[in-house]
């Protein structure tokens, strides 16, 4: 992991200062990042409230204790070190305890007696209830916390490796809960959870893909077409910067995703954004037009980029790429039908949801039914991993921009069909990308033939990743400037250029919705659909 895990260290302070500063030193020693109320700086609150406040960005809590119950808040019946152990458990923090041996020699001044004693004693009986240690010495005490410390670390990665196994294993039991957990998302206070520091980076989300696609070591990428693509970027991008170099004060994008943003030949969003906001966006272009999510998180180009350029907006596409590369479709249907039971349905979160809600007529409805019978395990272990990665790149976002607009896209339903798009050039592009084929052909080997099942399949397939990035957005741990542009039942058949590509003309239609999300003011409008 390359966040430190923080570790807050409650005891009283007057009795324990010794041990407290060896405490310190054992966790800088293990790279731990200690929170102790020697550094606490000055918070505008009380010491019960201040420590509250700290144990909610804690990872772990070390409790020392020896003969003295500590300070009682006025307004409080307990001292602040029993409620920081309370609390501290009530988070559902595990908690590696401390205890003085009774005769080790202790001064007297340092001795509680009377109510205190009583108290004192009531208290312990909690701490007895748990796993604890006795020390002596300070030596003692740091030689012990450095054990604990160090398989409380064994304890946690394997505690992540089994959570994040149980996506892979039963994606249907991998909930909203497992992925806060993995941000670091604080339940009961969400919306101040933005700036934690995350509990899995860039190497997990890669290999939970490659868990998927076991048999793709490397990520596919064809050189011949992002040479293409790259020749397109750089072109826009000249135009960014001379726009720039004209002193043009209007609002500056940055765009990072997948083909829809950035076509080598066919007029694709941004360049329509261009020519209809000529006059009040700028934009620079970061897509290759096959970049996978794990590219774009691995090599930070997108967040690097925003970090010296402060845009406004930001636009990220991504996520179809992971699905229909190397006829990867082909591992997320069979024939059989025997996967999504009538159990899974009512047990998988999304697919519950969206069965139960009234967005979907009954037609609708028993289309996404039949398409769903098709799919297999892997399509709900790429959406939950695509899940995960969305909300852990905003979340990334969110720290480095704050309020700048994120604006995501999610895809209309494909047409699985052989076609390439008209045009010689086109057609020999598209050839070259490896487009069109990517649902008709692996559907054709997994034995699915009938038009109606595989365009019953990819309804299923869009419509569940659209539902998810709907919930994305409305998380209110992003705050009020994440949107989402829904093209569901946007596109006719004679609007698609090839099986994912939308025609030109087609595509202005999505980037005149784009500009009303720009544009909007509304923080409680977070879906824009695209409509005729």
């Amino acid at each position: 992991m390359d966040t430190l895990p923080k570790v807050f260290i409650g005891s009283t302070q007057k009795d324990l200062a010794k041990y407290r500063l060896g405490a310190i030193e054992v966790c800088l020693e293990l790279h731990y990042s200690p929170i102790a109320m020697e550094h606490f700086p000055a918070m505008g609150s009380g010491a019960t409230a201040g420590s509250k406040q700290k144990i909610d960005e804690s990872s772990l809590y070390v409790g020392i204790f020896a003969h003295r119950y500590g300070h009682v808040e006025n307004g409080y019946d307990k001292s602040v070190t029993e409620i920081e152990f309370d609390y501290a458990g009530d988070l559902g923090l595990e908690r590696l305890c401390f205890l003085l041996e009774d005769d080790y020699p202790w001064p007297e001044k340092y001795r509680d007696h009377g109510s205190k004693l009583v108290a004192l004693s009531q208290f312990k009986q909690k701490i007895n209830t748990l796993i604890r240690k006795e020390f002596t010495s300070v030596e003692d005490f740091k030689n012990k916390l450095m054990g604990a410390l160090i398989h409380w670390e064994r304890r946690q990665q394997q505690s992540e490796k089994k959570e994040l196994r149980k996506l892979i294993d039963s994606p249907e039991t991998f909930s909203l809960h497992d992925i806060y957990n993995r941000l670091n998302v604080n339940e009961t206070y969400p919306t101040e959870s933005i700036y934690t520091d995350e509990r899995i980076d860039n190497h997990d989300l890669k290999r939970l893909m490659t868990s998927i696609f076991y048999y793709d070591e490397h990520y596919i990428e064809n050189d011949y077409y992002i040479s293409l693509t790259k020749g397109s970027s750089q072109k826009r991008n000249k135009d960014f910067f001379l726009k720039a170099g004209s002193g043009f004060q209007h609002c500056h994008i940055i765009a990072e995703g997948d083909a829809w943003f950035n076509h080598p030949v066919a007029y694709d969003i941004c360049d329509w954004l261009n020519v209809l906001g000529k006059s009040r966006y700028s934009i620079y272009s970061l897509p290759r037009g096959e970049d996978y999510f794990a590219v774009i998180q691995d090599e930070n180009k997108y967040i690097n980029t925003i970090r010296k350029m402060h845009p406004e907006v930001l636009l990220l596409s991504a996520g179809v790429i992971e699905l229909v590369n190397g006829q990867r479709v082909a591992l997320m249907i069979n024939k059989c039908r025997d996967y999504v039971t009538e159990e899974y349905k009512k047990a998988h979160p999304l697919i519950r949801d969206v069965l139960i809600d009234n967005s979907l007529n009954q037609v609708e409805k028993d289309y996404l039914i039949h398409g769903l019978s098709f799919l297999t395990k892997e399509f709900f272990v790429l959406l939950g991993v695509q899940d995960l990665s969305y909300r852990y790149i905003i979340k990334q976002l969110r720290k480095k921009v704050g309020n700048s607009k994120i604006i995501t896209h999610g895809y209309d339903y494909f047409i699985p069909s052989y076609r390439k798009g008209p045009g010689v050039i086109k057609y020999w592009i598209n050839q070259i990308a490896g487009v069109g084929d990517q649902f008709k052909r692996p559907m054709n080997t997994a034995g699915i033939n009938d038009p109606v099942d595989q365009r019953a399949i990819t309804f299923a397939m869009v419509h569940l990743f659209n539902e998810m990035m709907v919930r994305i957005v409305n998380d209110p741990i992003f705050g009020p400037n994440v949107f989402h542009i829904d093209c569901r039942g946007y596109a006719r058949d004679d609007d698609w250029l090839d099986e994912i590509h939308l025609k030109p003309r087609s595509l202005k239609g999505v980037a005149e919705t784009y500009m009303e999300a720009i544009e909007n003011e509304d923080p409680q409008r977070k879906v824009f659909l695209v409509r005729k």
